[in-house]
């Protein structure tokens, strides 16, 4: 029963505010921890290449109306925000759980904590 407790308590941490994660390990230094996350990088770096996509933005338009206190005299106003593209990488998902099964596999826990 400890991991549906843990999922409502991550779950209720992400809809409170933002969430910090960060890695732990009893007895970890900074400058292990340094070579860890190098080494975890390269790992996931080597397994699982960037595989950059592009990606469309729709665009929006939005209508605003603007009427004086007789309401008589009004204005419309039109906001237009043009489709865009932007790239993201396809396997960014997969290549950061390969980072957090070696930061694990090196003794490393992953912690959530709320930040205001």
């Amino acid at each position: 029963m400890v991991r549906p407790i843990f999922v409502a308590v991550g779950s209720a941490l992400l809809l409170a505010g933002c969430v910090e994660r960060y890695w732990e390990k009893p007895g970890g230094t900074p400058g292990e921890w340094e070579q860890v996350k190098a080494a975890c990088m390269l790992e996931g770096a080597g397994k699982v290449p960037v595989v950059p996509v592009y990606v469309l933005d729709p665009g929006s338009s939005r209508t605003s109306h603007y009427c004086d206190k007789s309401r008589r005299n009004c204005t419309t106003y039109d906001t237009v925000t043009p489709p865009s593209y932007r790239q993201e990488d396809a396997n960014a998902d997969l290549r950061d759980q390969v980072v957090r099964g070696c930061f694990a596999r090196h003794g490393w826990i992953e912690k959530m904590r709320s930040v205001p």
